[in-house]
Order: C-alpha cells, then sequence, then structure tokens
C-alpha cells in the first residue's frame, strides 16, 4: 500500500462546508441525471466537492468500466461521459481523490486504488487498499475513514483508516440481519445514507445520525420520498448536505438520480 502512504490525503477536504438549507427536512425534488444515464446500467456515482465533475461505473462498453463527465457547474447539465478507465474484470463505485489524481474502487471482490500525476494523464497500475476472503464493495473516503460494504451472509457496513486501510469493524448501529451497503457518509461523519433491503428484497435509502463520529448511529429510518418499490441506493451526498445523489432501478435498469433539498 506504499502508494497510499506517500501521497494518500483526506477524502473530502472542505468538511466545514456550511449547509443552504436544512438537512435535516426531507428532499422534494427528484432529477434524473439524463445525460449521464446510458442504454444499460450505469451506478455508484461520485462527484468532485464543487458538483463539476462526476465518476460513475457503467457498461454501457460490455465490461463494466469507470466513466467520468464534466459540467460547467451545478445548474448546468452534464457533457458526454468518456471512458476514463477499464480492465478486463468488471469495476465499480469509483471515489476521486486528492484533487482527482488518485481514486479507488471496487472490482467486484476488493476495494482497489490508481493514480495519476494529473488529470491530463492516465491512470497507472493498481494497488489493493481493502482485501479479505469476503466480497468488499462501495469505497467511500471521509477525512481519515474509508467506509465499505463487505459482503458476508447479507451485507454490513465496516469502517478502516485512511489511507492505510487497516479494517477498524462494522460501523455501529447499522447493522440487522438484513443487507446494509453503498455508505454515504457526510463531510462531518454525523450522518449517513446506506442502502437496506426491505422484506420484499427491493433496496431502499436509510439514513441515520450521531452526535459524533467515534459513536455509532442511533435509530436508522428510511427516507421515505425516495422510496418507490424498485431498487435505490446512495452514491454521494453534497458536502453541505442539501444534495443526494443516488442509483435507482426505475426504469429497469439502473440509472443515476439527484435528489434536492429546498433551499432558503
Amino acid at each position: 500500500m506504499l502508494f497510499f502512504l506517500i501521497i494518500g490525503a483526506c477524502g473530502r477536504v472542505n468538511f466545514d462546508a456550511a449547509p443552504q438549507c436544512d438537512v435535516f427536512a426531507p428532499f422534494d425534488s427528484i432529477t434524473p441525471l439524463a445525460a449521464l444515464n446510458g442504454p444499460g446500467g450505469d451506478g455508484g456515482l461520485r462527484l468532485t466537492d464543487d458538483e463539476r465533475t462526476a465518476y460513475f461505473h457503467s457498461n454501457r462498453s460490455g465490461v463494466h468500466a469507470i466513466y467520468s463527465a464534466t459540467r460547467a457547474s451545478r445548474s448546468h447539465a452534464f457533457g458526454a461521459p468518456v471512458l476514463l478507465y477499464s480492465e478486463a474484470v468488471n469495476l465499480y463505485w469509483p471515489f476521486p481523490l486528492r484533487d482527482q489524481t488518485q481514486m479507488v474502487f471496487d472490482d467486484d471482490g476488493d476495494i482497489v486504488g490508481v493514480s495519476r500525476a494529473s488529470t491530463a494523464d492516465a491512470f497507472g497500475s493498481r494497488t489493493v487498499v481493502v482485501s479479505s476472503p469476503l466480497p468488499d464493495a462501495h469505497p467511500y473516503v471521509v477525512r481519515d475513514s474509508l467506509y465499505f460494504t463487505r459482503f458476508n451472509q447479507e451485507g454490513a457496513i465496516y469502517v478502516a483508516s485512511w489511507p492505510g486501510g487497516v479494517v477498524a469493524g462494522t460501523v455501529g448501529g447499522l447493522e440487522t440481519f438484513e443487507e446494509e451497503r453503498s455508505p454515504t457518509v457526510a463531510a462531518d461523519e454525523r450522518t449517513i445514507y446506506f442502502g437496506r433491503r426491505n422484506g420484499t428484497g427491493d433496496l431502499d435509502v436509510w439514513t441515520a445520525h450521531r452526535a459524533d463520529a467515534s459513536l455509532g448511529f442511533v435509530a436508522p429510518v428510511r427516507v421515505a420520498e425516495l422510496t418507490t418499490g424498485t431498487d435505490e441506493s446512495p452514491t454521494w451526498l453534497s458536502p453541505d448536505g442539501c444534495r443526494l445523489y443516488f442509483e435507482a432501478t426505475r426504469t429497469g435498469n439502473f440509472d443515476l438520480f439527484v435528489a434536492e433539498r429546498a433551499l432558503p
């Protein structure tokens, strides 16, 4: 893991972004990200903190690979996605880091990382960040924590150190006998959104809060306004907590959406 130990840095650096909305209010608008959604399956959307560059996985070229798209501002539509990184195996859930010169993702088994000298360069060879006999997926980096899903009999949300990748264990207050997955964590680590399978097998978006990042989460609740009876799973939360990006099978395949809270 020498690559990350040398140049690793915190995942989201502007973790003190002031909220411009009531972060405990329901989301009141949901918009499909039509410019990113292709004819197949698209998911695992993550953005840079200014929300102008998107990273996501897609199987539009056959194998699942990592794509990127940019836009002039948050109020603009994204331009056409371009292939950013691919291998012979499926790649999912990219998370950009360090001014987009690092990226972690999962390869349907391990959490791995790649780096490049600048955004004009191609990403280099991979480094394994977290590996176990069980499949690990959905990496999400906040400050010095790497949140991810470990699939045992179902799925549970774990946390590891960043950049070291030393696994501390499950995140307290979330685990049930159902599948929990795709942790999406606020910049202060006191709010989490995640996917949980319900009694019919569909994925719903849930959320929970805690008083401090060192504590377990308390009393998770389903995000009712995002629940439709199809699969929905969170992918990225804006630094101010006002926009939640998520993937959903509302059109049959997984597509990408954004839910927004009203601004004053």
